[in-house]
């Protein structure tokens, strides 16, 4: 599984595990907070598409609907695939954003 995570809209962290014993130097872990999240799933007709024109538009449909619900995004949003689904006709992706309500 790979795990794309943007924060506040200017750092993005990807990788393949979450947790591994005897991480390599280098490498920096990050775990994904236990929170309540709104989940868009979707597909394309190739994992370009997928990653590119798909992507924004699920990421601005998720915003919209947070908004309609009277809720706040937070900080972050996370990307998440299946290696495996890459190659398939219709690969398909998942994203999750963390919700709360809206401070008045």
């Amino acid at each position: 599984m790979e795990t794309g995570v943007s924060i506040n809209e200017k750092d993005y962290l990807a990788g393949g595990q979450t947790v591994f014993p005897g991480q390599s130097p280098g490498l920096t872990g990050f775990t994904i907070p236990s929170e309540e999240y709104v989940k868009g799933s979707f597909s394309a007709h190739t994992f370009d598409e997928l990653a590119d024109s798909q992507l924004q538009t699920i990421w601005e449909d998720m915003l919209a609907w947070i908004r309609e619900q009277e809720l706040a995004a937070g900080d972050m949003g996370i990307e998440i695939y299946h290696q495996e689904t890459v190659s398939l006709p219709r690969p398909e992706m998942y994203c999750l954003f963390p919700i709360k309500p809206k401070l008045s």
